[in-house]
């Protein structure tokens, strides 16, 4: 359907109105789609676009795609560090490079017939209501912008959708006057930050303590394995019995390695937390005496340093929440670095 020109949108209603179900409505998700208000089958183009872009599909499936750096964080590795398994394929490899193709010029299109900048592009504004992203519109009568739910243009009955906007001009200045005063003052932030080392050293303490419990218990693995090998040697033991100690001393090997592995791997992420709290108040010292001359994009890279995520309900004052980033911090434009802040 999609290689033969119908949009993504088109494609969800249909599949919404034939009541196909998603991956949504299997068992145990049933709460979850209730409380979205969506109801049984809804499709959506977010869907489409994880379905249309997945190889598995074409025979591909893929292992090792991302790295665990602490229990609730995982990050994506390089495409080549990715471990290919072939799978029973249900389409044509050369349907789906067609899809691909199409995916890639719908994207390039959509940036170059955007009539209108909107501060939020992406998944940044969000539905307080719904959880669903916040898109910007525009009433041409009047030529005033809006942000409202985008369960507006979703494909279920409109009786579901989330009601109220926001005017872009009202949340955008919000939102940037507060994000301009924390980068106007990077003390706030460098006070967030030490919080965050002394909680993040408190935690490479204890997870020392559990690598140094590791490597003990590696340790003794080794000499008894070393022991029941002797007495294999001195028939104070069979074969059978011995075999049945290894196998045994192997697979805690085995457990006490991958219990090893992640935590050094938590250790390498908090490490680089760190690093980053650190970036993040070099950032805004460098960049508060150009904050007046910020562009649409420069407020973006902002975003995007400082990591919030802004939420609003109707009814409710708008909410704007600021985190350390888990990933390196933008990069400071090269005309900037040379103006002799510290």
């Amino acid at each position: 359907m999609y290689v033969t020109g119908a949009t993504l949108w088109a494609i969800a209603k249909q599949l919404t109105d034939e009541r196909v179900p998603t991956r949504f409505d299997r068992e145990g998700s049933s709460k979850q789609r209730q409380q979205k208000r969506l109801g049984y089958g809804a499709g959506s183009i977010s869907l489409l676009q994880r379905m249309l872009r997945n190889a598995t599909y074409a025979g591909r499936a893929y292992w090792n795609k991302r790295n665990t750096i602490t229990r609730t964080t995982r990050r994506k590795r390089p495409q080549e560090e990715w471990g290919e398994i072939p799978v029973p394929a249900i389409i044509e490899e050369a349907l789906f490079q067609q899809v691909q193709q199409r995916l890639e010029l719908s994207k390039v299109l959509s940036r170059r017939n955007r009539k209108r900048d909107y501060l939020f592009n992406g998944r940044r504004f969000w539905c307080g209501r719904c959880g669903r992203v916040m898109t910007g519109c525009c009433v041409k009568a009047i030529n005033i912008r809006y942000y409202k739910c985008s369960a507006h243009y979703a494909t279920v009955n409109g009786a579901t959708w989330c009601r109220g906007s926001i005017r872009v001009d009202e949340a955008e200045s919000k939102v940037w006057g507060k994000i301009e005063h924390l980068l106007q003052h990077p003390e706030l932030i460098a006070q967030e930050v030490a919080q965050y080392q002394d909680g993040a050293a408190q935690a490479q303490g204890v997870s020392a303590d559990e690598l140094r419990a590791i490597q003990v218990a590696l340790r003794r693995c080794d000499r008894e394995e070393h022991r029941w090998a002797e007495a294999y040697a001195a028939e104070v033991i069979d074969l059978t019995q011995f075999q049945g100690y290894k196998t045994d001393i192997t697979m805690r090997w085995q457990s006490l390695l991958a219990q090893q592995a992640m935590c050094e791997r938590q250790q390498q992420g908090m490490e680089e937390q760190i690093h980053h709290g650190q970036l993040l108040i070099d950032y805004c010292a460098r960049v508060r005496e150009h904050l007046k001359a910020f562009t649409g994009e420069d407020k973006r890279l902002a975003f995007d340093a400082l990591n919030t995520r802004e939420t609003w309900t109707p009814g409710d004052p708008l909410r704007i929440q600021v985190c350390i980033p888990s990933e390196p911090v933008v990069s400071i434009p090269s005309c900037w670095r040379s103006s002799g802040i510290a």
